[in-house]
């Protein structure tokens, strides 16, 4: 599965890529710190998954995934954040999952899988 990751935390995001460059069916094909990057790297690399912080730099939130979408419809949105309180509105807005920070790893590998295995079906 193609990912990118989206924190404007560097130390963030390189610590998410090693996480998920331990599984061998991952690959972290691009990293960004802005909404602009993000928007430019899906339509460019075409991936499977994005990781995004849901306090990325330049957009709400629910107008990013919208956004997202329309540039690549069938893109796996996990939105992760310390803020429990967005996550309604994350998923109503078209997020697959919703991914606390700090919390265990092993949920968002739940997540990922649970993408993987509804993009397969479709």
């Amino acid at each position: 599965m193609r990912i990118i990751i989206a924190d404007r935390d560097v130390i963030y995001r390189r610590t998410m890529k090693l996480l998920l460059m331990a599984r061998p069916s991952l690959e972290v094909v691009g990293e960004a710190k802005n909404k602009d990057e993000l928007l430019s790297q899906v339509a460019d690399l075409n991936p499977d998954l994005v990781i995004l912080d849901g306090d990325l730099s330049g957009w709400d939130t629910c107008n990013l995934i919208s956004a997202l979408h329309q540039i690549a419809d069938n893109l796996g949105l996990i939105i992760m954040d310390g803020r429990p309180q967005i996550e309604t509105d994350a998923l109503n807005s078209g997020a697959d999952a919703f991914f606390l920070k700090g919390t265990s790893s092993r949920f968002l590998f739940a997540s990922i899988e649970s993408i993987r295995l509804l993009k397969e079906s479709n």
